[in-house]
Protein backbone atom coordinates (compact mmCIF):
# COMPACT_ATOMS: atom_id res chain seq x y z
CA UNK A 1 0.00 0.00 0.00
CA UNK A 2 1.40 3.46 -0.99
CA UNK A 3 1.96 5.80 2.04
CA UNK A 4 1.95 9.22 1.32
CA UNK A 5 5.40 11.00 2.42
CA UNK A 6 4.96 14.85 3.13
CA UNK A 7 5.87 17.55 0.79
CA UNK A 8 8.72 18.87 3.49
CA UNK A 9 10.45 15.31 3.11
CA UNK A 10 12.61 15.38 0.34
CA UNK A 11 12.76 12.09 -2.22
CA UNK A 12 15.56 9.49 -1.21
CA UNK A 13 16.16 11.30 1.88
CA UNK A 14 16.60 9.51 5.48
CA UNK A 15 13.89 11.66 6.66
CA UNK A 16 11.49 10.47 4.30
CA UNK A 17 12.77 7.32 4.47
CA UNK A 18 12.16 7.22 8.67
CA UNK A 19 8.57 9.04 8.13
CA UNK A 20 7.53 6.32 5.49
CA UNK A 21 8.24 3.94 7.84
CA UNK A 22 6.97 5.22 10.64
CA UNK A 23 3.45 5.17 8.63
CA UNK A 24 3.76 1.67 8.42
CA UNK A 25 5.38 1.48 5.25
CA UNK A 26 6.51 -1.93 4.40
CA UNK A 27 8.85 -1.38 1.38
CA UNK A 28 10.78 1.72 0.39
CA UNK A 29 11.43 3.04 -2.76
CA UNK A 30 14.58 4.61 -3.78
CA UNK A 31 16.60 5.53 -7.11
CA UNK A 32 20.25 4.75 -7.27
CA UNK A 33 22.59 5.42 -9.23
CA UNK A 34 26.25 4.38 -10.47
CA UNK A 35 29.24 6.79 -10.29
CA UNK A 36 32.71 5.86 -10.96
CA UNK A 37 32.23 2.72 -8.73
CA UNK A 38 30.18 4.59 -6.21
CA UNK A 39 26.37 3.52 -5.15
CA UNK A 40 24.64 6.97 -4.85
CA UNK A 41 20.94 7.90 -3.99
CA UNK A 42 19.50 10.61 -4.96
CA UNK A 43 15.98 11.30 -7.17
CA UNK A 44 17.31 13.11 -10.07
CA UNK A 45 20.81 13.36 -11.70
CA UNK A 46 20.54 17.17 -12.05
CA UNK A 47 20.96 18.26 -8.88
CA UNK A 48 19.04 21.37 -9.32
CA UNK A 49 15.80 20.06 -7.53
CA UNK A 50 16.49 18.43 -4.67
CA UNK A 51 20.15 20.03 -3.58
CA UNK A 52 22.11 23.14 -3.44
CA UNK A 53 24.12 22.35 -6.09
CA UNK A 54 24.05 22.74 -9.85
CA UNK A 55 24.72 20.27 -12.86
CA UNK A 56 24.68 16.65 -12.73
CA UNK A 57 25.62 14.05 -10.25
CA UNK A 58 28.29 12.62 -12.90
CA UNK A 59 30.29 15.90 -12.68
CA UNK A 60 30.72 16.07 -8.87
CA UNK A 61 32.66 13.19 -8.43
CA UNK A 62 36.33 12.66 -7.11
Amino acid sequence: MPIAVPAASIQNTLLAFAQALAQGADAIELDVFAVENELIVIHDAKLERTTNGQGSIYQHTS
